[in-house]
């Protein structure tokens, strides 16, 4: 080493651990002819890199300009050290055991194209092998069981590297160098078969995935163990065998999601535009919406009713594997559990419940230590939209204000749909996505969870931030979690959170006007709310409209029998529910009408909620009675509204004063009488949707001129459709303003914990 040379220290912050960053770091040192190492150190990945001033320089600048794909660099801080004469080469050294700063750990990214290249090369020692990955790819947060990451620290450890693997690993410039998920077919995980009876297990015990994609191909139903937990998988192309498995897991009517083989299947089976197709290709592997085909060549109990149908491609080698040994096309892929249920996912007793939904059983020896539902996007003219962020995606974090930063927080979300948030060194990090928790053993799994999260990041929330309904699970245990650590509890308002969530995202500290629109929410006032006008930012917010309330006969029970709101609404217009509604027994109707001029809460609470608003349209056009999940008669409506392209309106009123209130009643009241004109379904839908668009393009207008704000703020589970977003943006950015939605996390409860986490901590350090 020249006695010019100089040396540095340098720490690398950000999503810099699981993602091939040290292999990187040693082949650049390499080129850049500088000496040292590289390791894992906590929160961050730690250089010592001494060299000619010359080479340091272009050896620094590539770290930040050449990073791995996977890789997210939030900060890299350079400090000078004393040259060491005797420092020669470059090393990959241990991770270091030290306490976290921040949260470092990659989320599970689908096998890359080199591992494909190996998995189809009959010449490679990974031909067909189901768990080919590399430094780039595979599993992460689901085989993490302690920070920092290393093999030893992983489900990975109980497969000792063989010989080559063990070459692989130790060689800078294989692209398997300090890849902890190294493994082949002589020292990884294998697979084994199990069936539920006799009958079904061959008397020649063929490998494992033979006899299971056998199965699959003769119509019965399999429970596949992969990265984050069991799928049940079935073929998607016989509604006989579809309708047993919505039998089996008690799911009616809610879409189950479909693998395809290729792209090009994708394609053939659904009309699959230039940005869904790299959403699909995208290495992590999400489940995309795309627009079913007519005909449509799936079977139609794939995703009832619906326009929309959720594809997604194969993100493993064991994905890959099944559809090359059955030749399949497309296989439903759902979650394995019953409805409302965990995900399973581990070999423990729980397991047998795979049993009352599959008929044949694959699984592997490598432990799921983090269960992980599949996430679920939608490719939108400006971005992507999550339904469901969840693998591949988490634990990815999110960056909080500076103002904020100082404090460690948890955020427990909602109760369907639900998430928690954890925040340290100014980052927030999401859970996967763990459903909803008015299922016990969901609440058990949530607080596990965590519990889980905590100590792998090694955080001690100073704050537990939760939601202001006195009946949500998350809410219950957000007081007993506070009271255990002896810190305070926060309550949000969960319009705010959707609000807030939205803010954070975009780093807007200015006030906003906030459209938020979805089914439910517990109000200021104790009402039941969801079509709302908010003013304000993350600290506080006014409601300065909102929709005119209704009752909701029965409570919650309304929430799944859609025509008892559709009788509250006709009743408040002074329409004759039975008129509309003649496949429901008057005396029900007189008994539900008799609940509506009730002014007890518990038993006819009001509402102003647009998803409750959609839901009694639902069952006057559609019929659409009863629903067995969230948001299906909504969805259902804007299905048929796209096979329309009406542009007329139904009308509607404002009163103001002190809050500006748009009154529905005259749109129902034209909507009815469409109907009895016998006007065809569709247009109905279609001229009701226009009306949603224009009463919240004029209300967001008046309001924002009044209270001097541009911004618009557009969150609530109601936004996932795509006709009102469409048509509420166009319309405001037609009007000089600018609208501004969810895009790191979903509008729906799922980005609730997010909103939470920025209100709390603002309002603690205000």
């Amino acid at each position: 080493m020249s006695h010019l040379a100089v040396r540095v220290q340098v720490r690398v912050t950000g999503l810099v651990q699981g993602v091939g960053f040290r292999p990187f770091v040693c082949r650049l040192a390499e080129r850049s002819r500088v000496a040292g190492s590289v390791e894992n150190q906590g929160d961050c990945v730690f250089i010592d890199a001494q060299g000619a001033p010359a080479d340091l320089r272009v050896f620094l600048a590539a770290i930040e300009s050449e990073p791995p794909p996977a890789s997210q660099i939030q900060s890299l801080e350079v400090e000078p050290a004393p040259p060491l004469p005797e420092l020669r080469g470059f090393a990959v050294r241990p991770a270091r055991e030290v306490r976290l700063g921040g949260l470092v750990l990659a989320p599970d990214r689908g096998i890359c194209g080199d591992c494909r290249a190996d998995f189809h090369d009959p010449h490679n020692r990974r031909y067909r092998y189901p768990f080919t990955h590399c430094a780039s790819c595979g599993p992460r947060l689901s085989i993490v069981e302690a920070l920092p990451y290393d093999r030893k620290r992983t489900s990975m450890a109980p497969f000792p590297l063989c010989a080559a693997c063990q070459r692989e690993y130790d060689d800078p410039n294989d692209r398997r160098f300090h890849a902890e998920i190294n493994s082949c077919p002589e020292c990884g995980p294998s697979l084994t078969f199990e069936a539920r009876s006799e009958a079904l297990r061959e008397a020649a015990q063929a490998a494992p995935l033979e006899q299971f994609s056998r199965a699959l191909a003769a119509g019965r139903i399999g429970a596949l163990l992969g990265f984050g937990g069991f799928h049940l998988v079935c073929r998607a192309d016989q509604d006989a065998i579809v309708a047993e498995l919505r039998t089996r897991k008690g799911r009616p009517h809610k879409p189950f999601a479909v693998m395809v083989r290729d792209l090009e299947v994708a394609r053939r089976l659904a009309q699959v535009s230039d940005s869904d197709a790299e959403l699909l290709q995208a290495a992590r592997g999400p489940i995309v919406l795309v627009r079913k085909q007519t005909p449509d060549p799936l079977s139609v109990l794939c995703a009832p009713g619906l326009s929309q149908i959720g594809l997604f491609l194969p993100y493993s080698g064991l994905h890959l594997r099944l559809f090359e040994q059955g030749g399949f096309d497309a296989l439903i892929m759902t979650s394995a559990n019953l409805s409302s249920a965990p995900m399973i996912h581990h070999e423990a007793s729980t397991l047998t419940r795979t049993w009352e939904l599959a008929d044949v059983r694959l699984s592997h020896n490598r432990v799921v230590a983090t269960p992980c539902e599949d996430s679920v996007v939608r490719a939108q003219a400006e971005g992507v939209q999550f339904i469901r962020r969840s693998r591949g995606y988490v634990p990815s974090p999110l960056a909080l204000p500076q103002k904020i930063a100082r404090l460690s927080a948890l955020a427990v979300g909602g109760h369907q749909k639900a998430t928690f948030a954890i925040a340290k060194g100014g980052q927030a990090c999401l859970s996967p996505f763990l459903g909803d928790l008015g299922h016990f053993d969901n609440y058990l799994h949530y607080a596990a969870m965590v519990e889980r999260w905590q100590r792998l990041f090694e955080v001690r929330p100073e704050l537990v931030i939760h939601d202001a309904h006195p009946g949500y699970a998350s809410s219950e245990f957000a007081r007993e979690h506070a009271r255990a650590l002896g810190v305070p509890c926060v309550t949000v308002q969960h319009h705010h959170a959707h609000f807030a969530s939205v803010l954070v995202e975009h780093g807007i500290e200015a006030p906003a006007l906030g459209v938020i629109f979805d089914g439910s929410g517990y109000g200021d006032d104790g009402a039941v709310w969801g079509g709302e006008f908010l003013l304000g930012d993350l600290e506080h917010c006014t409601r300065v409209g909102h929709l005119r309330p209704f009752r909701l006969p029965g409570g919650e029970r309304a929430v799944h029998e859609p025509f008892r709101v559709a009788v509250s609404l006709l009743l408040q217009a002074k329409l004759e529910p039975g008129r509309w509604l003649g496949s429901i027994p008057p005396p029900l109707l007189e008994a539900i009408g008799r609940l509506c001029h009730s002014d007890r809460s518990e038993i006819a609470p009001l509402s102003t909620s647009v998803g409750r608003l959609f839901d009694a349209v639902a069952a006057l056009v559609l019929g659409r009675t009863h629903t067995s999940y969230a948001g299906q008669a909504p969805v259902e409506l804007e299905s048929l509204a796209e096979t329309c392209d009406e542009r007329s309106q139904y009308p509607f009123e404002f009163e103001g004063a002190p809050k500006l209130v748009v009154d529905w009643r005259p749109l129902l009241a034209a909507l009815v009488k469409d109907l009895s004109a016998r006007v065809s379904q569709a247009q109905v839908a279609r001229r009701f949707h226009n009306t949603l668009i224009a009463f919240s393009v004029e209300a967001s207008a008046w309001l924002a001129q009044q209270h001097g704000v541009s911004l618009v703020v557009l969150s609530g589970g109601v936004f996932h459709n795509e006709a009102l977003l469409r048509g509420v943006t166009h319309g405001l950015r037609a009007r000089g303003l600018t609208p501004i939605i969810n895009r790191q996390v979903a509008p729906n409860d799922s980005g609730l914990c997010l909103g939470q986490l920025a209100v709390g901590m603002a309002r603690a350090c205000a």
